[in-house]
C-alpha cells in the first residue's frame, strides 16, 4: 500500500509542501522512528480513541509519550476514553492500515487533538496510512490544514 489517496489529494489540493520518507516496516511509532532513522520525539504518534458514547478521536503525542486519558478527556470533552480495536480501526480508516490513519479531521471528520510538546518543532512527521512510510511537513503548514485543539495530555515516559 502507498501513501494514503485520501491525504496526498489532501495535500495537494491545500498547497501544502511535504516530503515522504520510506522505511522499514514498523508497527510502534519507537519503532518507526528508528526504520526512519529519527529521533522518537520528531515523529508523532496517533491514537485512535473511542468515548462511552462510541464517538471518535484522534490524539497525537511525540512518539516515546503516551497519552493520559484523564487529561484528554477534560479537555476534549470526551468520557470514558478507550483505545479503538484493530477492528474498528479497519472500518473505520479503511484507506489506512490499521494504527497508521494520518492525523487529519478533514479526512475522516475525527477530531483531532495534539498535545502541546509539538510548540517548539519545526515539522512535524507522521505516518502516511503505511506502516512503511512518513510524511514530514512544516508544523505551520500541518496546523493550517488538520486545525487540531492543543493541549497537554502527552505522558513523558519513565526516567524522563
Amino acid at each position: 500500500m502507498a501513501m494514503s489517496r485520501k491525504l496526498e489529494q489532501l495535500l495537494k489540493a491545500q498547497h501544502v509542501a511535504y516530503n515522504t520518507l520510506e522505511h522499514g516496516e514498523a508497527f510502534t511509532s519507537q519503532d518507526v522512528a528508528h526504520a526512519a532513522h529519527m529521533p522518537g520525539r520528531q515523529v508523532a504518534k496517533v491514537v485512535a480513541l473511542r468515548d462511552d458514547r462510541g464517538r471518535w478521536l484522534l490524539a497525537v503525542v511525540p512518539a516515546p509519550c503516551r497519552v493520559d486519558l484523564r487529561s484528554l478527556a477534560a479537555l476534549s470533552g470526551h468520557h470514558g476514553l478507550r483505545l479503538a480495536s484493530e477492528r474498528e480501526l479497519a472500518r473505520r480508516f479503511p484507506d489506512a492500515e490499521p494504527g497508521a490513519m494520518p492525523p487529519f479531521d478533514s479526512l475522516y471528520r475525527v477530531p483531532v487533538f495534539i498535545d502541546v510538546t509539538f510548540a517548539d518543532r519545526d515539522q512535524i512527521f507522521f505516518e502516511d496510512g503505511t506502516h512503511r512510510g512518513l510524511v514530514g511537513m512544516r508544523l505551520p503548514d500541518y496546523l493550517r490544514v488538520a486545525e487540531p485543539i492543543a493541549g497537554r495530555f502527552a505522558l513523558e515516559p519513565a526516567g524522563n
